[in-house]
């Protein structure tokens, strides 16, 4: 038998931590592990794109997420609220309708936010200036329409003003600035004794109408916006405005019609553009779906948990063509929902658009 020599002892005494020391290095360097995805190149332009418009100094959102030292400490905040879905918010049930303000986050940028995070938040090369929301104005001339002080004791305002309308013109897009974003929770746009224009809620960009599509703005006309305050203590609210895109070119004229819950039939064809549905209380489910007469079914959008403070109008990205016959459903898990829908084409019999 061979005879074990104290310096061969030595020797496996010696091996064994060697051993563990190699085995124990990669887990480690598992917590402090890195990655090539970093704020300057691949995470700034998703939270500019996505984020910024709510998440800024000011905004309706309590965090900013402007600077990289923002973004790095509440890194795991928004690793959780990203996974789980609740931000960006955009209630809208996948898979149903193909809208061109869609706020959510794709499955790349997910990916990417989630290996940033994880990967300790690098920085990269160099820090960007400050990333600021940046709202891309539709084609033709810019007015803008001051609106007064507000007072946000109140739960909502209306106001009236002047749209400095010398001449008949067309309304291609618009926009509204609250005066404190913190303190709108919503604000609906309209042509004073007319049609609505459409309505913002926190985080939307300027709205732009398809090409072609125009609102008529009447010689004389008074714009009327309707703000609805979140709760607040502050007795004033900074002057707001809306600002109008116009142009003087005859254009397919938009419509709203207001649609009921249960079935709204429609007597002339029209190509319905934009959606936006409501339900009687927070949580309930609502769906506007439309029928044809060959008894195909097309969703327009479905909204799984309705939230008040969230009241989204949904853009298709291509019209939807609907025919003299077809009709259009509101269902809700509970009574009383209804949908403002927002098309061109002939205005139906069957229900009268909205006046303010």
């Amino acid at each position: 038998m061979k005879k074990t020599t104290l310096t061969g002892l030595r020797g496996r005494v010696w091996l064994v931590p060697g051993l563990l020391i190699a085995i124990l290095a990669p887990r480690s360097s598992a917590h402090t592990r890195s990655t090539d995805v970093t704020w300057v190149m691949d995470i700034a332009p998703i939270i500019r794109a996505r984020c910024i418009s709510c998440h800024s100094r000011g905004g309706p959102a309590q965090v900013s997420l402007v600077t990289y030292e923002e973004a790095r400490t509440h890194a795991r905040s928004i690793r959780e609220e990203i996974l789980q879905r609740r931000m960006p918010p955009w209630p809208a049930a996948s898979g149903f309708g193909d809208f061109s303000n869609d706020r959510s986050l794709t499955s790349l940028e997910i990916e990417l936010l989630t290996a940033w995070i994880d990967g300790n938040a690098p920085l990269g090369k160099s820090d960007p200036a400050p990333t600021t929301s940046t709202s891309t104005s539709p084609n033709g001339a810019s007015r803008t329409i001051p609106i007064p002080s507000g007072h946000p004791t109140q739960s909502t305002e209306k106001f009236e003003v002047d749209a400095k309308a010398a001449r008949p013109e067309w309304i291609s897009g618009w926009t509204f600035r609250p005066g404190d974003p913190a303190q709108v929770a919503r604000a609906v746009v309209s042509i004073a004794g007319g049609d609505v224009v459409g309505s913002w809620t926190p985080g939307d960009d300027a709205t732009r109408f398809p090409a072609g599509v125009g609102e008529p703005l009447p010689a004389g006309s008074r714009i009327a916006v309707e703000i609805f305050y979140r709760k607040s203590t502050a007795a004033t609210m900074p002057a707001s405005a809306v600002d109008l895109y116009l142009g003087s070119t005859e254009r397919s004229e938009l419509h709203h019609r207001l649609l009921q819950c249960g079935s709204n039939a429609l007597q002339h064809g029209i190509d319905a553009l934009a959606v936006t549905p409501t339900a009687a209380g927070a949580g309930d489910s609502v769906e506007v779906v439309t029928h044809a007469r060959d008894e195909s079914v097309q969703p327009l959008v479905v909204i799984p948990q309705f939230d008040p403070g969230n009241q989204l109008t949904y853009r298709l990205r291509r019209g939807v063509r609907l025919l003299d016959g077809d009709s259009i459903t509101v269902r809700s898990s509970a009574s009383g929902c209804g949908a403002l829908l927002e098309f061109t084409g002939r205005q139906s019999a069957g229900g009268a658009a909205p006046r303010r």
